[in-house]
């Protein structure tokens, strides 16, 4: 995914059925992040399994920043940090 350094991509969870959808989904946009980009996640809830699973699946390599948190939107900026 080729574009300016730190752009940030947007995904809405809310529309995705399935915890394994939403999880892969927001996982496959990450990975096609260049270094400094982001993925902003929108979820009706606070996304603490994604947390918890970004934390397994790709431990140091990102930074979580919460946005809005509520009561009926969350959103939370996921960047891409260097591999380590």
């Amino acid at each position: 995914m080729s574009s300016p350094a730190g752009a940030t991509h947007t995904v809405d969870i809310r529309t995705l059925d399935g915890c394994v959808n939403r999880k892969a989904r927001v996982l496959e946009t990450f990975d096609a992040l260049d270094q400094g980009d982001s993925v902003e996640v929108v979820n009706d809830h606070l996304p603490r399994g994604l947390l918890l699973h970004f934390e397994e699946q790709r431990p140091g390599r990102f930074e979580w920043t919460s946005i809005e948190n509520g009561p009926e939107v969350f959103r939370v900026r996921i960047t891409k940090r260097a591999e380590v």
